[in-house]
């Protein structure tokens, strides 16, 4: 069952939009409400609606407007009609503009449910990121942020114990210290993969995994992979796109079977 699939009227920050944004963004929820009110009535016009809704949402988006609930409509709508991989990347979008959301990420966790290739993650990955949640969970910009401030904090605690020796700084201090120094090496790991699309999902069915490039290639698997698979991208060469699955194994898959965020 959907998680508070009404969250889609959640508000969007209107000081951005302005004149013909904000009708399309009026119209995409009211859309959607529409089609939650009656899809279990008349499953075609809800789909119709639900359709109207995906699409004025993706025009906002497309018109420049970056909000986390805004791919979080987005994400809904999506999941509304069935289109999986896509409503993962939305939702996945949504997660680095309002990551600390739990509708969000109980919405990602069903979307998730739903995908028909349930590939777990090595046992290597999941210590990593059960060790380094902070590292994984929280965006870089939040990273840096928070690393400036404590780095700043570390110096004014320096800066007193020297000034009044008795006062009980040092503590506080280096664990300002360290806590900037894992930021710091957190940023540092991330910071030269920006600008490049790094992580994806796959938004079609019965994609074949191939050996190289090319459909002369032999899969590499014995079964195709379906829609919501999320990977990681390892190269781009030729519409094709080497990538990586949370088992660690590997192949090509045709760009267009796949979406980047």
């Amino acid at each position: 069952m959907l998680v508070s699939s009404t969250a889609a009227v959640a508000q969007v920050d209107s000081g951005r939009l302005r004149g013909e944004l904000m009708v399309q963004l009026s119209d995409a929820l009211d859309a959607f409400d529409r089609g939650s009110a009656t899809m279990h009535i008349a499953p075609d016009s809800a789909l119709t609606a639900f359709r109207e809704s995906r699409d004025k949402f993706r025009a906002v988006i497309d018109a420049g407007v970056t909000n986390g609930q805004l791919y979080y409509n987005l994400g809904n709508a999506h999941l509304r009609l069935g289109e999986l991989g896509h409503a993962i990347a939305a939702y996945r979008r949504a997660s680095r503009l309002i990551p600390g959301d739990e509708q969000l990420k109980a919405n990602l966790r069903f979307a998730r449910s739903l995908t028909h290739d349930q590939i777990p993650a090595t046992g290597t990955r999941t210590a990593l990121r059960t060790v380094f949640f902070w590292h994984y969970s929280l965006p870089l910009r939040i990273r840096v942020t928070a690393g400036l401030i404590l780095y700043g904090l570390f110096w004014i605690l320096a800066a007193g114990r020297r000034m009044a020796p008795r006062l009980p700084l040092g503590y506080p201090a280096l664990v300002c210290l360290l806590v900037w120094v894992s930021l710091a090496i957190s940023a540092a790991v991330d910071l030269p993969s920006q600008g490049r699309l790094r992580d994806g999902v796959l938004v079609a069915n019965d994609v074949v995994v191939r050996k190289g490039n090319g459909e002369g290639y032999d899969a590499q698997f014995k079964q195709p992979l379906h829609e919501g698979v999320e990977f990681k991208l390892i190269e781009h060469r030729g519409g094709w796109m080497d990538i990586e699955l949370p088992d660690g194994n590997r192949g090509w898959v045709r760009q267009r079977d796949a979406e980047l965020f």
